[in-house]
């Protein structure tokens, strides 16, 4: 559903003081229709823009793996429109428990229905 306020809810989060001083590295990505994970991947490692314009992907996985390794990060994947954008980019996601979280929008069920692994909320129209 569109226009209800995901965005804006997810924004709040990210933007939250807390959230700043718990997290040590905080990332927004909109994700459209059609994406590019190499694109989003610079994205992610937009502090070393100079360092990897000319990388492989799988070479911008590891300096994002490298990166995100033995820190606290929240990725927010905001409008996710499909499952694809998540399953390019998870493999470089360090597996470590604590402290990692990534959040994400999207206005398809599905879609969240498919990415939920534990945590799904929906949110629906507010009556008024």
């Amino acid at each position: 559903m569109e226009g209800i306020g995901k965005t804006t809810l997810a924004r709040n989060v990210f933007d939250d003081p807390y959230t700043i001083h718990y997290f040590d590295k905080r990332i927004w990505l909109t994700i459209s229709q059609v994406y590019s994970s190499r694109e989003i991947l610079m994205r992610l490692l937009s502090d070393r823009k100079d360092q990897v314009s000319n990388e492989t992907l799988a070479e911008l996985g590891q300096q994002l793996h490298k990166m995100l390794f033995g820190r606290r990060y929240l990725i927010v994947m905001d409008d996710m429109w499909s499952t694809g954008a998540w399953n390019d980019l998870k493999l470089f996601f360090p597996n470590i428990r604590n402290g990692i979280r990534v959040l994400v929008t999207t206005r398809l069920s599905d879609v969240a229905v498919s990415l939920s692994s534990h945590n799904y909320y929906r949110v629906d129209f507010m009556d008024g």
